[in-house]
Formats: C-alpha cells, sequence, structure tokens
C-alpha cells in the first residue's frame, strides 16, 4: 500500500482498475499523463508536495480511470467522475492558492 504521503504507484493504479500485467505500460503512461496534467491544473508540482497527496491521488486515480476505460467502453456514463473530478482539482487549487 501506498504511503499517504507519495502519489499512487503504477502497481496500485493496476490494482485499483482490476487490469492484468499486459496493460502495465498503458496504465503507467496514462498516470503520468494525469499526473502532468493534474500539475498544470493546479499549479503545483505533486512529484514534490510534501502535503493534500491523499486528494491528489484521488485525482489521479479518477483521471487514469476514465481514459483507461473510456478507450475500452464508450458507453460507460462517467458524468459522476467526471464531476468529483473537477471538485478535486478546484479543492486543489484553492489549497494551493491559500498556502
Amino acid at each position: 500500500m501506498a504511503q499517504m504521503d507519495e502519489l499512487i504507484s503504477t502497481e496500485l493504479m493496476m490494482d485499483y482498475l482490476g487490469a492484468d500485467a499486459d496493460s502495465w505500460l498503458l496504465i503507467d503512461s496514462i498516470r503520468l499523463s494525469a499526473i502532468d496534467r493534474l500539475n498544470t491544473a493546479t499549479g503545483r508540482d505533486w512529484r514534490a508536495a510534501e502535503s493534500d497527496i491523499p486528494k491528489a491521488n484521488a485525482a489521479i486515480r479518477c483521471m487514469v480511470w476514465l481514459d483507461f476505460y473510456a478507450i475500452r467502453d464508450d458507453s460507460k456514463n462517467t458524468a459522476h467522475i467526471e464531476a468529483h473530478l473537477a471538485g478535486l482539482i478546484t479543492e486543489l487549487q484553492l489549497i494551493k492558492e491559500s498556502s
């Protein structure tokens, strides 16, 4: 299990998604992209962050889930997860602004 002060690993993302070993490269790529998008959206480098990691991991999990399943099944209703992700990003932006 990941420490509460480190970003979620590819292995934990694979467990979260229920993915098999053949998907490791894809999930790793999507996870890294999600971290970059979160960095851009919040103006904070989450690889170097020392606080608020659980909330950042929740946003990363949402982004990876959306990307991983969107390319496999476009019939999924993602509105709830997209709304949750938008809320997480807003919270993370506000945390940065207040620090």
